[in-house]
């Protein structure tokens, strides 16, 4: 599943699209230990505005972030669907539409057995419809029953009680403390999944999407636990372990102009394939061919491959994972913080004898504490 794919879900994912619809949504708050309350199973016509609203946004969060980051494909293993898994549990529920109550409680259960959160959480799963429009040879649009892409979407929101506070009693004319008790979920979710995929506009049962609040920091118990799939390292762990092969082998002959140039390769590998279904890799042989463009020694990468396989194996990284919106240059006197994309715009420079830092300006105004001045 792709950014344009996802991209396109997202656009349709409006409760006033005409092509979009939230059929029935099956919920429950599972306490301390592990116990289902308040389960509840019903079409999403019947609840409230207000009610509506919250669940809507709760779910669309859970298809929030970027495609690799927070938001990561798991291919079922084979054994999934024969073996009673999480896979033929998920198919049978969306076959029911969350509408039998004995196969709602068997999903739910799953779940929370398997699924560990540092609060305690409300479990929403909604089973929606997305009718995909289709184009034929003259380009004219094509809207046929048989291409409806119908989905599972989960959202784990955490809970927590509420705080005593000061608030203004109006009838007594004062500022009082309440006390509450009430427990209240935070609609921005943890963790969530959708499944089936939507893989080259189309329903793909042998995948799921899993997302992650924090992409640094996923719930593995989400993946391994509840979704039976083998999880992959997250994209801070990815970004270290490349540092680390990195260091390893070009040793001394890693500069900070060496450092940027492979950084822009992955960018420029990354973006040139965004819209294709696979995600860009940076295997060994990959970054060999990066090294080599960019000007490493044949002696510093003739030892590579094993220091690859050895730190990182050989499935290789992510390219997305390995770029940061930020890049940090840090020493003991300072840091300096820039674009990404724009480490270009920082040079080393020797200059009478001193090491320096040189920053390209587009503009001559800064702010210096918060002072426009000019350069």
């Amino acid at each position: 599943m792709n950014k344009r794919e996802l991209g396109e879900l997202r656009r349709h994912f409006q409760p006033d699209d005409g092509l979009f619809v939230i059929n029935r949504v099956l919920s429950c708050y599972v306490d301390a230990s592990k116990e289902l309350r308040a389960v509840s199973a019903s079409s999403f016509s019947t609840y409230d505005s207000d009610d509506a609203d919250i669940i809507f946004e709760t779910l669309k969060k859970s298809l929030s972030g970027s495609v690799g980051k927070n938001l990561v494909e798991y291919a079922f293993p084979n054994d999934q669907y024969a073996e009673e898994g999480t896979q033929k549990l998920l198919y049978s529920s969306l076959r029911d539409g969350l509408k039998t109550d004995k196969l709602n409680e068997k999903l739910l259960r799953h779940i929370a057995a398997a699924l560990h959160c540092e609060t305690t959480y409300s479990l929403i799963i909604a089973q929606c419809s997305y009718a995909v429009i289709t184009k034929n040879k003259n380009g004219d649009k094509l809207d046929s029953a048989d291409l409806d892409y119908t989905f599972l979407l989960a959202a784990v929101a955490p809970v927590k009680a509420m705080d005593s506070a000061l608030v203004y009693d109006e009838k007594a004319d004062k500022i009082v403390c309440r006390h509450s008790n009430t427990l209240q979920i935070n609609t921005k979710c943890t963790d969530g999944f959708l499944f089936p995929v939507f893989s080259d506009r189309a329903p793909d049962v042998n995948s799921v999407l899993c997302y992650s609040k924090s992409a640094g920091k996923p719930n593995v118990t989400m993946v391994e636990g509840v979704l039976g799939c083998e999880f992959v390292r997250a994209p801070k762990s990815e970004r270290q372990v490349f540092a680390k092969i990195l260091e390893d082998t070009l040793g001394d002959e890693l500069d900070y102009t060496k450092i940027v140039e492979i950084d822009k390769k992955i960018r420029e590998l990354s973006e040139t394939t965004q819209n294709e279904t696979e995600l860009a890799v940076v295997d060994s042989a990959r970054l060999g061919k990066i090294l080599y463009e960019v000007g490493v020694s044949d002696e510093k990468r003739k030892p590579l491959p094993q220091i690859f396989e050895e730190n990182a194996g050989k499935e290789g990284f992510t390219a997305v994972n390995l770029l940061t919106s930020r890049v940090a240059l840090k020493t003991e006197m300072l840091t300096v913080t820039i674009s990404g994309g724009e480490s270009d715009k920082i040079r080393t420079q020797n200059i009478n004898g001193r090491k320096c830092l040189i920053i390209d300006l587009d503009d001559p105004t800064i702010k210096i504490n918060g002072i426009e001045t000019a350069i």
